[in-house]
């Protein structure tokens, strides 16, 4: 069994650029071509909504969807919880700081929001691939350790494994339980990089049960990061048995426990 945790899909199938394929389409045959069983994908709304997400994903069975959430407009908070994942068609949370305008200037809202989402026992994934105007501002890493350390009954997922802050990202998981790193997109972009090196010794450090395999499709496609998820594992020296659960067993532990 092999989940992609970390993928996307827009109703404009150049939602994410015209050398790009975001289609639901061209997921699922990307996905079928790789290998790879199912995949979860992300709601970011308004472009990426929770309806066109929900609706995919019954009409793909091998899809996961996680909800998008809005720290900033709380009143929307636990009608979209009930509506989608106390309805059955989601099955987690999906929070992008940059892309929804908040930060670690809005603590007190995010863990209002993760303490609602722990309530249905879903996991709670946070965009952490810093740059553009908000670079400084955000601080995503120190975020979720804040967010994490005030709801440790929550599963957060740290996606991207901190991007450009790896290091940090290392303390954060190691200092908090109830964190996991997603290796989506990072490998890909810092290919060749000292950040690279750091990522497989972070890695390293963790071990394979604190890992999550990811694309970010349409920005790299989910061969390719199979083979970069791969790839980390050996020079990690994971066994097959590490390789499994990074693949799979990590995602389908931290999902069951909302049937629990």
């Amino acid at each position: 069994m092999i989940i992609d945790a970390h993928t996307h899909i827009h109703p404009d199938p150049h939602g994410f650029g015209s050398h790009k394929d975001a289609s639901v389409e061209t997921l699922v045959a990307n996905l079928r071509s790789a290998g790879i069983d199912k995949a979860v994908v992300l709601a970011i709304e308004p472009d990426m909504g929770n309806a066109y997400v929900s609706k995919k994903c019954a009409e793909y069975p091998q899809l996961i969807g996680f909800v998008s959430l809005d720290p900033l407009s709380p009143t929307s908070v636990e009608e979209t919880l009930r509506t989608y994942v106390g309805g059955g068609s989601m099955h987690g949370v999906k929070l992008h700081p940059r892309r929804q305008g908040f930060g670690i200037d809005h603590l007190h809202q995010v863990i209002k929001l993760v303490e609602q989402a722990a309530a249905y026992r879903v996991p709670v994934l946070f965009d952490a691939f810093p740059y553009g105007d908000t670079y400084y501002k955000i601080q995503e890493v120190r975020l979720i350790h804040e967010v994490a350390q005030a709801v440790p009954q929550a599963d957060i997922i740290m996606a991207h494994a901190g991007g450009i802050h790896v290091m940090d990202a290392l303390m954060v998981v190691k200092g908090n339980r109830n964190v996991v790193v997603d290796v989506s997109f990072t490998p890909f972009w810092f290919a060749g990089s000292n950040i690279y090196s750091d990522l497989v010794f972070m890695l390293r450090k963790l071990g394979a049960n604190r890992i999550l395999h990811g694309s970010d499709s349409p920005e790299v496609l989910p061969e390719q990061a199979l083979e970069d998820t791969l790839s980390l594992c050996n020079q990690c020296g994971f066994s097959e048995s590490d390789k499994s659960l990074v693949l799979s067993g990590n995602i389908q532990r931290i999902l069951s426990k909302a049937l629990q």
